[in-house]
């Protein structure tokens, strides 16, 4: 059993942010190991990257290909996984093992077999150091399946992977407390799949994984706290030697749903967003008034200094200003013009430029997102044709949405029904050069599942539009 470690309680109280009554938001930090955790009833702790809308309770007991056990004693059941998932730095790839008993809880540490573990009497629950570690617990409280004779259906354990949209869901379904009966009806879902969930700087260290966790919450019959042996319950996970992780502290209830997942924190980040003005088409010999936009994604107000840069055909420089911003720079965006940036006159004879935004601070650990290009036409040489916006589209039960651009630029993606309603927006920010991939669920913007149909994905980039069908089944 494990044992006391009281200097956490600081830790974990460190980590919870102000939000409204009965939501409860906990932000990436050291001390969580840069996870984060938020619940149906409070936002993310952060806006970029924009986050999926959390799913809806998916009970998966009657789904013919999953499949049902009782473990004997708290001896969990041995599960190998069937891709790959990564968890506080570590890759557990398929083969390796996913311990599952009765008490509400995941594990990958083989410590799980050991002791036949009890919900922990540690104050908070996690994380804490003894064993078993690794754990992911949705509920874990002293539970008893086995005070159900076979056959039955309910007081069982299913699993569940989904090939097609890499997760695994393991539900305890009306799973009995030991001690009262109590029955309790809830999930953990796990978001598997390889590096193409992962985003990476440019020294490759992970910033960002879209290997959420998920723990949804159906029905209890004598409330979520019946059979806890904390108040709030043991609801959390901790890392592989359990020094680091997050215990929740809000209020579970029927329809509950909490997100972990992992966003390294930048603290000094500053990024050239948006090039407004020069439009991507302009008249010659007409003065044009530069707008150009800058992002925070930061912890701290900084000092940068903003570089416009505008090359003609010939890659001589016409135009180049320098703006400084002093402690203006807070988290958010900063739209600089009109009328702050010196006019530019595009000339006749050239028919094309390039407009360049740099901004430069001394610390920047993001440097990726520090310089954006863009293509200008002068209306004389619009018959030349735009550099390739394009991208690719495959279908799964996860549709996977591939685009490329050619240069860096700020991007839209949409779904739109075929009345061009807009059904749910993917994204809205700055890319680089090359492919990029997003995940659509098949939901709209309030997270729940479309109907089967004919839908559009419409790109939207460099003034440009692109748009592909999708058929939804």
């Amino acid at each position: 059993m494990r044992t006391t470690s009281i200097i956490l309680i600081s830790l974990v109280s460190m980590m919870v942010l102000a939000a409204p009554a009965h939501a409860w938001v906990a932000e990436p930090t050291e001390e969580t190991g840069y996870y984060y955790m938020y619940d149906d009833q409070s936002d993310p702790p952060f806006t970029e990257p924009e986050l999926p809308p959390l799913p809806s309770y998916d009970s998966i007991w009657q789904d013919p290909d999953a499949e049902k056990f009782c473990t004997y004693s708290d001896w969990p059941h041995i599960y190998e996984i069937e891709d790959s998932f990564w968890y506080y730095g570590v890759w557990y790839v398929p083969g390796d093992t996913l311990y599952i008993p009765a008490d509400g809880w995941v594990s990958f540490d083989n410590a799980s077999v050991e002791s036949f573990p009890n919900p922990p009497i540690d104050d908070p629950p996690f994380p804490v150091t003894d064993n078993p570690n690794e754990l992911i617990a949705p509920l874990w409280q002293d539970n008893n399946c086995t005070q159900t004779p076979d056959p039955s259906v309910t007081n069982r354990i299913y699993y569940l992977y989904d090939a097609g949209s890499n997760r695994l869901t393991v539900q305890w379904y009306d799973i009995q407390g030991h001690a009262t009966g109590n029955v309790y009806d809830y999930e953990v879902v796990l978001h598997l799949g390889g590096q193409d969930k992962l985003v990476t700087n440019r020294d490759s260290e992970v910033v960002f994984s879209y290997h959420f966790i998920e723990f949804l919450y159906n029905t209890s019959s004598a409330g979520w706290d019946a059979d806890s042996w904390h108040d709030p319950p043991a609801v959390g996970f901790e890392d592989q030697d359990g020094t680091h992780g997050i215990y929740y502290q809000g209020d579970l209830a029927d329809g509950r749903v909490i997100r972990m997942g992992y966003k390294k924190a930048i603290d000094h980040d500053v990024a050239a967003d948006e090039i407004i003005a020069p439009a991507t088409i302009v008249e010659p010999n007409t003065d044009v008034d530069p707008i150009t936009v800058i992002g925070n994604y930061g912890n701290y107000a900084e000092t940068c200094d903003v570089i416009l840069n505008i090359y003609d055909d010939e890659e001589t420089r016409v135009y180049h200003n320098v703006m400084t911003l002093f402690d203006g720079m807070d988290f958010g965006v900063d739209t600089l013009g009109p009328s702050e940036w010196p006019l530019w006159t595009p000339g006749g004879p050239v028919e094309h430029y390039i407009a360049e935004l740099i901004v430069s601070l001394n610390g920047d650990q993001c440097p990726a997102n520090d310089t954006l290009i863009k293509h200008v036409w002068t209306s004389a040489g619009v018959t030349e044709t735009p550099p390739p916006v394009d991208f690719e589209l495959k279908i799964n039960d996860m549709h996977t949405i591939e685009f490329s651009v050619p240069y860096t630029m700020r991007t839209e993606l949409a779904i739109y029904d075929v009345n061009g309603n807009k059904i749910r927006a993917l994204t809205n920010k700055t890319y680089p050069a090359g492919t990029h991939t997003l995940y659509w669920d098949g939901c709209d913007a309030k997270g729940r599942k479309i109907a089967q149909g004919v839908y559009l994905v419409r790109m939207e980039a460099d003034g440009r539009r692109t748009t592909r069908k999708v058929v939804v089944y």
